[in-house]
């Protein structure tokens, strides 16, 4: 879900038509009353009590985006398979005169939308970070806001996406700066183990 926002009125200020939706009513709200707070993201659309489910459900949205962000979610949710369905069904579709052949890792026009994910891989480290890290030492996070069991490697998502005709384009982990108190993050395109 979109949460308090944060990604949707940075999308937002880039020039973005932004659609965010999160299940809680009340977190959609509370982001779409500080969006108020700044022309520049004024105009997102904050659909409450929805999931990607529900908006793929939603004739109008079917393969409408250029971009969709399931970012930090899919590791909460039921049945990924169905979150990853649902997302890439609401990506627009690659034109049909596309060339037949396009370089691997290159976006062309006409490729159709682009799928952004990033979760938490199942290994030992994302255990000792995420969870005894961040929800028992540090306390940033509730206790019980992950299972371990519900992590996704990233060739887990790989074959989720593959089965709905997307393939990977690029991929970087995510890697908590020491000394991590103060939460900065730099981006490593050969460390997947916690965030990716």
């Amino acid at each position: 879900g979109c949460g308090g926002g944060l990604l949707s009125e940075s999308l937002a200020r880039l020039g973005a038509d932004v659609t965010a939706i999160d299940p809680s009513i009340e977190v959609a709200k509370a982001a779409q009353i500080h969006s108020q707070l700044d022309e520049k993201t004024q105009s997102i659309d904050y659909k409450g009590g929805m999931s990607v489910e529900d908006l793929a459900s939603t004739e109008e949205y079917i393969g409408s985006f250029d971009v969709v962000c399931v970012l930090e979610v899919i590791e909460h949710a039921t049945n990924p398979r169905s979150l990853m369905e649902a997302a890439v069904s609401l990506l627009k579709k690659p034109s049909r005169n596309m060339p037949s052949e396009s370089q691997e890792g290159s976006y062309q026009d006409g490729a159709g939308g682009m799928l952004f994910v990033s979760t938490i891989n199942r290994t030992a480290k994302s255990y000792g970070i995420a969870i005894v890290g961040g929800e028992y030492i540090t306390g940033k996070l509730p206790i019980g806001t992950h299972s371990w069991n519900k992590f996704l490697s990233p060739a887990e998502v790989n074959n989720l996406v593959g089965d709905f005709g997307l393939g990977e384009v690029n991929k970087q982990g995510m890697i908590l700066r020491p000394p991590f108190y103060d939460m900065s993050w730099y981006l490593d395109d050969r460390d997947f183990d916690v965030n990716w």
